[in-house]
């Protein structure tokens, strides 16, 4: 008997309900001694828990996304429309629940501290966090909540939108020639853009309005 209660308990414990949009883990790997299953498995709900809410809704419709990160060998999803060279808001918020139950495969990689945050293959469902680089850049939030931001950064990736840096593929922070960072190609890259707002919706749930998970809203 006990064990009948206890697993729906469980199962409501570990996810929001009337989502609309469930990222689900497909394959899952980790280097040794780096995080498991548990944590790879709450950084999910988390990033179900913000692209869910009323705050991430809300935030994106107030922003119009440039769009100039789509080119050549990019075009994979021809669902997306151009208007005057911009991505509009809402068609962003669009196509990220067109598929409303993704698998993503996820790696966990040990990077470096200072190090890149993660890396995708534009159109796959294959996504690669390297941990040290997360948990370093967003030391403020917890680990699986870091996870959760830079889950949702690469997710767009899958859906196919490219980081380009002056016209070329190059992220900024690969440009090429050593150049100095030019901020225009952070400011107006889709998937840089939405991870800064994923980042500050669980920095303001964890730190300011100090909500427990699974952060349902």
């Amino acid at each position: 008997m006990k064990l009948i209660i206890l697993i729906p308990f469980i199962f409501v414990a570990l996810s929001c309900p009337a989502q609309v949009i469930h990222l689900t883990k497909g394959t899952f790997k980790s280097y040794p001694n780096g995080p498991g299953e548990k944590v790879a498995d709450s950084a999910i709900v988390i990033a179900n828990a913000i692209l869910n809410s009323k705050d991430f809704r809300d935030s994106l419709s107030r922003k119009d996304l440039i769009f100039d990160n789509r080119k050549n060998n990019c075009q994979c999803n021809p669902d997306i429309k151009l208007i005057n060279g911009q991505l509009i808001a809402a068609d962003a918020y669009t196509l990220l629940f067109k598929s409303l139950n993704p698998v993503i495969n996820l790696t966990f990689d040990e990077g470096s501290k200072g190090g890149s945050l993660g890396v995708t293959t534009v159109c796959t469902d294959n996504i690669t966090n390297h941990i040290l680089g997360v948990t370093s850049n967003m030391s403020n939030i917890s680990m699986a909540a870091a996870i959760a931001v830079n889950i949702v950064h690469e997710y767009f990736h899958t859906l196919g939108y490219c980081h380009t840096y002056g016209g070329s593929f190059h992220e900024p922070d690969k440009r090429p020639n050593g150049d100095a960072i030019n901020w225009k190609y952070y400011r107006e890259d889709i998937t840089y853009r939405l991870g800064w707002l994923v980042y500050d919706i669980a920095d303001r749930w964890i730190n300011v309005e100090h909500k427990k998970y699974p952060f349902c809203n």
